[in-house]
């Protein structure tokens, strides 16, 4: 319960407790970095306590990194110890992670990090999402779907012990290709001038949260405030649908693992999809 105390202070810094707590013992850090001083109350001496808690399972969600140390802080999700793994260049130990983005393009510098970086780290930092957006840094608990603080969970992990540990490099999960796949295809419709939009997924999971406007602190949570952003850029529907009526859209997957080049079609139905288009259709209306 401790633990969960700590945890409200971070997401909100306007409310009473935190201004409190912040200005008497860490006016100029964040809380995950501040200490037990020697006249401290116990109130703040409990959640001291608890702290280590917290920056085990903890991770910051990178937005322009320009406040996450490179070497020190936890910044990659599902990642042995949430840190770069292997030993790199000394010369890179103060760095910022925001040292490893292109701030202009919002991208990582792929050829500084592939540079820098064993070859599992680099491919691992490269899969994070960044926002275009320019947002406050935050933070994120490792082991809920929506990234908050569960008691409840808190307990598993603990029994759980290091094995949670023992994992290789990520592989991107359904709900976050959907998740960017859905913010894709929302950017090319408002480019391309189109009013009105729909999404249509088979995750219920993404549908609820794109569709929810309920801030979301899981590690693809920038992505998400990203979505909810372009909802405002015209009329848009979010629906599910049945996995077996996104024919056209695997065809079309299946396809895009051939080519090397952005293809799109506008009012024209791409001929390696005509067939599932047809079954999409028949599912649909039954």
């Amino acid at each position: 319960m401790l633990a969960k105390q700590g945890w409200r202070l971070m997401p909100d810094k306007e409310s009473l407790l935190y201004k409190c707590f912040s200005a008497r013992y860490f006016p100029r850090s964040h809380f995950l970095d501040s200490v037990e001083s020697p006249n401290c109350s116990y109130v703040w001496r409990s959640i001291m306590a608890a702290l280590p808690i917290l920056k085990a399972r903890c991770c910051w969600r990178v937005r322009d990194g320009s406040t996450i140390k490179v070497q020190s802080d936890n910044w990659i999700p599902n990642y042995p110890t949430n840190r770069v793994f292997h030993s790199f260049n000394a010369e890179v130990e103060d760095w910022l992670v925001s040292d490893l983005i292109d701030q202009k393009l919002h991208w990582w510098r792929r050829d500084l990090i592939t540079t820098i970086f064993h070859r599992e780290d680099a491919d691992v930092i490269c899969q994070i999402l960044l926002s275009r957006r320019q947002v406050d840094v935050s933070i994120f608990w490792l082991h809920t779907r929506n990234g908050g603080y569960s008691v409840k969970l808190r307990y598993h992990v603990a029994r759980q012990g290091e094995v949670m540990a023992a994992k290789g490099p990520p592989i991107l999960c359904n709900e976050k290709v959907e998740t960017l796949a859905c913010k894709k295809a929302l950017e090319f419709a408002i480019d391309a001038g189109f009013l009105e939009r729909v999404v249509e997924g088979d995750n219920v999971n993404v549908m609820r949260v794109i569709s929810s406007s309920t801030m979301n602190f899981s590690m693809i949570g920038n992505v998400i405030a990203d979505i909810h952003c372009l909802h405002g850029l015209g009329r848009v529907g979010i629906s599910c649908i049945k996995r077996g009526g996104k024919r056209v859209a695997h065809d079309l997957a299946k396809y895009a693992r051939l080519v090397d080049k952005d293809m799109y079609w506008m009012e024209e139905l791409p001929q390696v999809a005509v067939e599932a288009m047809y079954q999409d259709s028949f599912l649909m209306n039954t």
